[in-house]
């Protein structure tokens, strides 16, 4: 074997080499991400509740290192202690802090309040919002497996709400995104009179891509 074709050999295996660390460490770091967020209600630290600014810009779903980076600069401004309370979905191992309005910030740290921004547990049509990433545990991820009947828990300081589930919907997102004009049939209603209070959560789905969005209501256990 020639020396030019041991070079070329040589340069190969390196660049392999190269190839395969920065695939490795590519891998370490989204593991490490992954798991922070898992962590993140068992951080309790809390503050007083504010009530944040809800707009689309900047909400991006698509790389969990961008969600990463807000929920950094999130916890750099003191934003992570603001909740308001804790959801639980426990038949998927949802845990997750409730922000009152839906922005990058919030939604980089939990799920947030929507549609009605005043509204609370317990009464009329309690909607929140999260990421989802198709990767489990993390964020609303695990939102798609609920099934019916299944308990959704809010918990607001001391105060505990128990719903069940009574439906999930694959929607179009332009139902969703542009709030507009709520159908009587939309989940996103208030309830009627005579009607138990509800919750409604969702989500995007496919994960990374906003086409459509899983819709799951709940109505108040009494």
């Amino acid at each position: 074997m020639n020396k030019k074709v041991k070079k070329t050999i040589t340069w190969i295996l390196i660049l392999i080499l190269i190839i395969l660390l920065f695939t490795f460490a590519f891998i370490f770091i989204k593991l490490k991400i992954e798991d922070n967020f898992r962590n993140e209600f068992k951080n309790t630290d809390k503050g007083e509740t504010k009530k944040f600014e809800s707009n689309d810009e900047g909400i991006d779903n698509s790389s969990i290192f961008k969600i990463y980076s807000l929920k950094q600069k999130a916890y750099k401004e003191g934003i992570h202690r603001h909740y308001y309370g804790t959801l639980k979905i426990p038949s998927v191992n949802i845990e997750e802090k409730i922000y009152q309005g839906a922005n990058k910030y919030t939604l980089a740290l939990g799920v947030a309040t929507d549609f009605y921004e005043d509204s609370v547990p317990g009464k009329g049509n309690f909607v929140l919002v999260g990421h989802n990433f198709g990767i489990k545990d993390v964020l609303l991820s695990n939102l798609k497996d609920v099934e019916k009947d299944q308990e959704i828990e809010v918990k607001v300081g001391s105060d505990s709400y128990k719903y069940k589930i009574i439906s999930k919907e694959l929607l179009p997102s332009e139902v969703i995104v542009n709030h507009g004009e709520i159908e009587n049939d939309s989940p996103f209603r208030y309830p009627k009179l005579g009607e138990k209070p509800k919750i409604t959560i969702y989500t995007c789905e496919p994960h990374g891509i906003t086409n459509k969005r899983w819709v799951v209501q709940g109505e108040l256990i009494d």
